[in-house]
């Protein structure tokens, strides 16, 4: 009976230990690309507005920065913003948080032309779409 109750309890513990060690050796929440991303990504990448022009740069490190810049009513002006990104599958997620705990969440449909140099995103609840060319690797 003791043999029965020591592999009944063995049997039990090592459950338990497998069940634990395969949930950590999920992929971490803290990886930017996430699940089926898309490393291609990563840089920097441009759209030419006209009377301005927007970047979108991507790190490796779940870091994104949106940055737009013109000339309006004879004096240069600029905009940035600081926040993280997460691919999932062909979708892109980038939170920018501020002081004032307000925040910004969008998630962009995006696709990346064959050759990597032309990333395009449409965001469904606005309407949007922007065609950006990548300018470094």
């Amino acid at each position: 009976m003791n043999k029965k109750y020591f592999m009944s309890l063995f049997t039990i513990v090592m459950v338990t230990f497998m069940s634990v060690s395969f949930v950590s050796c999920n992929k971490s929440d803290d990886d930017p690309i996430g699940d089926g991303g898309d490393s291609r990504i990563i840089g920097t990448w441009y759209q030419d507005l006209g009377v301005a022009t927007a970047a979108w740069k991507f790190e490796n490190n779940g870091k994104c920065y949106y940055t737009e810049w013109g000339y309006k009513a004879s004096e240069n002006w600029s905009h940035a913003d600081a926040g993280t990104w997460k691919v999932s599958g062909n979708k892109i997620t980038t939170l920018f948080i501020y002081e004032d705990d307000d925040y910004d969440e969008y998630t962009y449909v995006y696709s990346i032309s064959e050759d990597g140099k032309t990333l395009v995103l449409s965001e469904g609840d606005y309407g949007r779409k922007g065609t950006y060319s990548k300018k470094d690797n």
